[in-house]
């Protein structure tokens, strides 16, 4: 039940920003909006070629609730893997994942889950789809973390994980939990004697079979400090092995380990100096004894950590993590290779804007090693990165925007004030599921967009807000419609980031709101428009209204001998209760012809008003519409018709209180196609109306337009620079001086995204 936007294969949206009145002058500016992009951290990647690795960490949803996250490397970039949430964990993530070659390259991922009490969290990759494992916690355990596993190429896969968990008494304890094709089981680690806060945070076992694995991680010891913990398991039981510490080091952490045959390991990690200044450590295993390695460090530079080691021989790691620079804190990639002799500087190359980190490394030859990491991108949001090592450089890893956002665009804005603006509409998240956003505007320098935190229908596949009412400041109500759980599109509301499904009519088999208008007097009250597809497949016209409590259906009037309608815009008067409201659209006659359509509320009822036919017109529909806010007398709504050319061209009509009278709106020189699609008046001579035409060259551009009570007038209209195709969707005006319009325009990559201009 979606508003129709395509105009020549291009689906737009952009946020317009601007200042209008019939006699000012000014000019359309761009503004900056918020790209709707969640964190997102890739903290472990295992390789079985140079062409097929796997990676997993975890992204913020549109809530802000940590989900898992997956990501598959073929040799060109990594494409996303959807991967499954525990559905009622507050948080899920993915810390380590191991993947071998049987038939088909199959994977174990862990982490963990929040549902109140932190679980251990397993997934699986059969070489087709990733489904959740059943991973048990330790009885009487109430924080789980698994955070390494390390698989051996056995049928069925065999798998050892490592974290650590909370015990009924509050010890922090060492973790580990075995696979063996069907099921999770808990194996028992020790704990060095007199230690406390222990934990085991990498792992590395044989690749034929299970009987040897080697685990890092550390421990508290008597007198307070934190040292390195080694166990081996030796096909049966977990043993301590000791390590050694630097001298001097207040805190020394195992990372992650690696071991490609039983005499030989590199276990990386970090240790604080007296000073709290952090340093890398790397510790090597012979068979008998582990030994600290000398490492070479960059120079100016501090606050080093490496997080993650692969060894494809005894001569042959690659170690990975970060580091701060001297003076402006800017986190660098930190890169280490072993030759069999010595560690040595592998410049790794810096990530996008500059600033970032290594979380993992594997490699499966001295030609091919894949790392991934994240980097901090604009307003602090971290992005997931990789690069890839030949064997002499290394080079970037291509990460799909699948990880992120895909696509955003905003459909309905509304300015309560001259300092504030809410605008709604929807992003496409990295799983491909569309939902709703919302956008506010801040009135520091008249520039910044930010996102509103929002709530989802619970059952909600899907979901939409098309349009944006502010009665006052902190009174905004937005609509629009959802995939319900039975896959059926239903009407949605959306009050104080509350979610609300207004009522349609019985039978329905699919709703939409498109239009929303809101007053208020004692409390806030509101009229949605959209369209319904009653039992018998006909679109038919829809309207709720909202009481500030409840919502309830109107019965709409169709027009005599309708075929179908549908209404999508609404205006309301401000009165002394919610009374006067006009509606517009469009309807279907006896003749098959789609006409204007308008219906007026009393109060009471709704009673169709005649509009103008245009001689000239094939279709014709009104989209928006904007009245006088004391008393309905003076309206004006917008759209466009086909003529009888086939060309489509702009429709602007007036209401005076008892009649609509067509007037002339303006249409580019040359242009292909035109159409106004949103409008609104500060006054009964101050209207802008807002919309996108197709140019000569068949390039969609934005288009805006004034009323000064007598003509319209034409406004030039910037678009983003490099941008394919660009639209204005809705405009709202708080002022005769300061109006807001919501749009979408799609970038040089192809991606369709949210843009904003200033008028004034």
């Amino acid at each position: 039940m979606g508003r129709p936007r395509m105009y020549c294969g291009f689906l737009v949206v952009a946020v317009l920003l601007a200042s209008a009145t019939a006699a000012s002058a000014g000019t359309w500016s761009i503004q900056t909006t918020r790209e709707p992009e969640q964190s997102t951290n890739l903290w472990s990647v295992s390789c079985v070629t140079k062409v097929a690795c796997t990676s997993v960490g975890d992204s913020e949803d549109l809530t802000g609730r940590p989900v898992p996250v997956a990501a598959k490397w073929d040799g060109k970039a990594w494409l996303v893997q959807e991967a499954p949430s525990v559905a009622e964990a507050k948080r899920n993530s993915l810390d380590g994942v191991s993947c071998v070659v049987l038939k088909l390259t199959e994977c174990i991922a862990v982490g963990y889950s929040d549902n109140g009490i932190y679980l251990p969290l397993a997934e699986r990759w059969n070489g087709e789809a990733w489904a959740l494992q059943k991973a048990p916690g330790p009885a009487g355990s109430t924080y789980n973390f698994l955070r390494r596993v390390s698989c051996a190429a056995v049928k069925p896969i065999a798998c050892m994980a490592v974290g650590s968990y909370q015990n009924s008494s509050g010890e922090s304890l060492s973790l580990a939990e075995s696979w063996n094709g069907e099921e999770w089981t808990i194996r028992e680690v020790p704990s060095p004697e007199g230690g406390k806060l222990a934990g085991l945070l990498g792992v590395s076992c044989a690749a034929i079979k299970l009987t040897e694995c080697t685990a890092v991680g550390d421990y508290t010891t008597k007198a307070g400090i934190t040292v390195g913990l080694a166990e081996r398991w030796d096909g049966k039981s977990w043993s301590i092995q000791a390590t050694p510490n630097p001298e001097g080091a207040k805190a020394t952490n195992l990372e992650d380990v690696s071991c490609p045959s039983a005499v030989f390991c590199s276990a990386v990690g970090v240790y604080d100096d007296a000073s709290e200044v952090s340093w890398p450590v790397i510790e090597s295993w012979n068979g008998e004894n582990w030994s600290i390695e000398k490492l070479p460090l960059p120079a100016k530079a501090e606050d080093f950590r490496l997080e993650s080691v692969s060894c494809i021989s005894a001569v042959n790691c690659t170690a990975v993590g970060e580091y701060y620079t001297e003076g402006p804190s800017v986190l660098t990639p930190f890169v280490e290779s072993w030759n069999g002799k010595a560690w040595s500087i592998n410049n790794a190359l810096a990530p996008p804007e500059g600033k970032g980190r290594m979380n993992a490394v594997s490699c499966v030859s001295a030609l091919f090693c894949s790392t991934v990491g994240g980097f901090v991108g604009v307003q602090g949001v971290m992005k997931p990165f990789g690069e890839s090592w030949s064997g002499t450089e290394w080079s970037s890893q291509s990460v799909t925007n699948s990880l992120e956002t895909r696509s955003s665009t905003l459909l309905g804005v509304s300015c309560p004030t001259t300092v504030l603006c809410r605008a709604a509409g929807n992003e496409v998240d990295g799983s491909g599921i569309q939902v709703a956003m919302e956008q506010h505007w801040e009135p520091e320098a008249f520039t910044t967009w930010n996102f509103s935190a929002i709530d989802y229908p619970a059952t909600g596949k899907a979901s939409n807000l098309q349009a944006m009412s502010c009665a006052a400041p902190l009174n905004c109500i937005a609509a629009g419609d959802y995939i319900n759980e039975a896959g059926t599109e239903a009407a949605f509301a959306e009050d104080g980031n509350q979610p609300q499904a207004p009522p349609v009519p019985s039978q329905a088999k699919a709703s939409g709101l498109q239009g929303i208008s809101c007053t208020v007097v004692k409390i806030t009250e509101c009229i949605a428009v959209g369209e319904y597809v009653n039992s018998s497949g006909v679109k038919a016209s829809l309207a709720d209204s909202w009481n500030e409590k409840n919502w309830s259906t109107l019965k709409v009037t169709e027009p005599t001998e309708s075929k179908t309608s549908g209404l999508g815009g609404v205006s309301c008067a401000v009165v002394v209760k919610l009374g006067e409201c006009i509606a517009v659209g469009s309807y279907t006659n006896k003749l098959g012809v789609t006409a204007t359509l308008a219906e007026g509320w009393n109060g009471k009822a709704w009673t169709v008003q005649e509009t103008p036919t245009l001689s000239s017109a094939k279709v014709s529909s009104l989209r928006g519409v904007s009245c006088n806010v004391v008393k309905l007398l003076k309206c004006v709504a917008v759209g466009s018709y086909i003529t009888k050319a086939g060309t489509q061209v702009t429709l602007a009509e007036s209401w005076n209180g008892k009649t609509w009278t067509a007037q002339e709106a303006l249409n580019p020189e040359g242009a292909r196609a035109s159409s106004l699609t949103g409008v609104s008046c500060a006054l009964e001579i101050a209207c802008t109306a807002v919309g996108s035409y197709i140019t000569k060259a068949g390039t969609q551009v934005t288009l805006a337009e004034s009323w000064n009570g007598t003509t319209w007038t034409a406004q030039a209209t910037p678009n983003p620079e490099g941008a394919r195709a660009s639209s204005l969707s809705g405009v709202s005006c708080a002022s005769i001086a300061i109006c807001v319009a919501a749009g979408e325009y799609v970038n040089k990559a192809g991606t369709q995204t949210t843009l904003a201009e200033g008028f004034g």
